[in-house]
């Protein structure tokens, strides 16, 4: 976002963006979300963006709050696998004023035609994995792996 500096959502130590959303749409839906949105490219790769889903109780609930834009979050190429997970079928929703993230995912979760919404959470970035078997995976030390991490 050019210009704008937006303060980030601590509630209960949750850190979350203060205009994103994400929502997974049910199958049946999925056909009339895609016909609304258009292949772009974004942060060089290739996704899927508009400016509605095309379907009516979610655009009207969204447009409540501000809707600006609505991105298909898996970015490239859809795997069969990915396809199979339902990976395809979750959107960013992002919105031009901040939201109340958390009651706006209630309302979304109460939709027929959503199968899940979620805050946008911000994690920290680990700069050494945690996996038990990190140890173990001594080529990792060898190329000095974690110097690139940081």
């Amino acid at each position: 976002m050019t210009g704008v500096l937006l303060a980030l959502i601590v509630q209960a130590s949750v850190v979350y963006h203060p205009r994103h959303l994400i929502i997974q749409i049910q199958p049946d839906r999925q056909a009339t979300v895609q016909s609304h949105l258009q292949e772009t490219w974004v942060g060089g790769a290739l996704t899927q963006v508009g400016s509605q889903t095309g379907i009516e109780e979610i655009d009207a609930l969204a447009r409540r709050y501000g809707l600006k834009e609505v991105r298909r979050l898996l970015y490239g190429k859809i795997t069969p696998l990915a396809h199979e997970m339902g990976l395809d079928r979750y959107y960013l929703l992002i919105f031009d004023r901040d939201i109340d993230a958390l009651k706006l995912a209630q309302e979304f979760r109460n939709l027929a035609s959503v199968a899940s919404a979620d805050i946008d959470e911000l994690k920290p970035l680990a700069l050494a994995p945690n996996d038990p078997m990190y140890p173990d995976e001594w080529h990792l030390f060898k190329i000095q792996a974690e110097k690139g991490w940081d």
